[in-house]
């Protein structure tokens, strides 16, 4: 696992500027929501970067995880769509797997790129469910991330690989994305709107131990 951890892309750019919340009395409940997971996955995505890599597995036993996984994607008018949510994962160290899901998704399409800000956000239906979590070598994991997400006259289909670690001495968190999958030659991700291949996209997930 790389030693360096960061978030993807424009949403790193997202999460920071919507880490300072906003005071406007017109909010939607779906703004609401989007400002607040932003700042909370924000915040635990800097401490989890700067946690050391484990050094030291456990070979029994279990931990879960919760926090926030981040979705991106490009359409061909080259229009930017990213998406948050919450992400509860599973880590057997006995058996060496690891599952989870992603969940209560909102987000939509960027309306300004130059401050990656998302003028009407949309809670989205659906999960996305961790399949195939292996654990090894090492503090590494690797899993498919798979599901259908709805909106507004939207189907959002997800086939993904992430690559990551448990970091903490001891044990405190979790981070995987889609670079680091790439980066191991790891199938890549694909996501349909519509039926309609997107271009670009990416996924993190971040947790802390429970």
């Amino acid at each position: 696992m790389p030693g360096k951890r960061t978030l993807l892309g424009p949403l790193a750019l997202l999460l920071a500027a919507c880490s300072g919340g906003t005071d406007a009395p017109t909010l939607t409940a779906a703004q609401t929501s989007f400002n607040q997971t932003a700042a909370s996955a924000a915040t635990l995505q800097a401490n989890i970067k700067a946690m050391p890599p484990l050094t030291v597995m456990p070979n029994s036993g279990s931990a879960n995880f919760a926090g926030y996984a981040g979705l991106t994607y490009t359409n061909a008018a080259a229009q930017r769509t990213e998406l948050l949510s919450l992400a509860n994962l599973s880590a057997n160290f006995g058996t060496s797997k690891v599952t989870g899901s992603l969940a209560t998704f909102v987000g939509g399409t960027v309306t300004d790129p130059k401050t990656n800000s998302i003028a009407n956000p949309l809670p989205y239906i659906g999960n996305l469910t961790l399949a195939n979590g292996t654990i090894g070598p090492g503090n590494a994991l690797t899993a498919n991330v798979s599901g259908t997400l709805t909106t507004i006259g939207q189907k959002v289909v997800v086939n993904s690989t992430v690559k990551g670690g448990f970091v903490g001495n001891p044990l405190q968190g979790v981070e995987a994305d889609t670079a680091q999958a790439a980066s191991a030659s790891l199938p890549g991700t694909t996501v349909t709107v519509n039926g309609v291949a997107q271009q670009s996209p990416t996924l993190f997930i971040v947790g802390r131990k429970q």
